[in-house]
């Protein structure tokens, strides 16, 4: 029941998220990104920007000592942010962003015993926005 209860919460969280970012510009969305760091997650963008794979992996595990609930909501923020990047064409922050989401889907899916059809489509997405940037 517990697991039941994580899930609908956090895709209660994702929808709300996603929904604020229906239909808005470029600058406004990244904007309400930067806030979702800030407010749920209390790490900013740009420092989450400039670490490479193992930093980043010390930064969420160990120093801010994350739960998988907040892995998977911050791997949420980063594929939209991705996406984002994405369709303004710009591919390197794109690929940058998306790696990450990429890292942390992974992650997760190997870290939980919860299997998320999900989850699986969301990485699907990611590495086919990848292989074409």
């Amino acid at each position: 029941m517990i697991k039941v209860d994580y899930i609908e919460r956090l895709t209660q969280e994702i929808a709300a998220f996603v929904a604020l970012l229906i239909g808005k510009k470029t600058k406004e969305a990244l904007n309400i990104i930067d806030d979702a760091y800030v407010h749920w997650l209390k790490i900013s963008r740009q420092e989450l920007l400039n670490l490479d794979k193992d930093e980043f992996f010390v930064l969420l595990l160990e120093e801010k000592k994350m739960q998988p609930y907040q892995l998977e909501l911050l791997a949420e923020i980063m594929a939209e942010e991705g996406s984002i990047y994405v369709k303004e064409k710009e591919k390197l922050k794109a690929k940058h962003t998306l790696e990450k989401a990429l890292q942390l889907f992974e992650f997760i899916d190997q870290a939980q015993a919860l299997y998320s059809i999900r989850r699986q489509a969301k990485m699907q997405q990611i590495k086919n926005h990848l292989s074409v940037l």
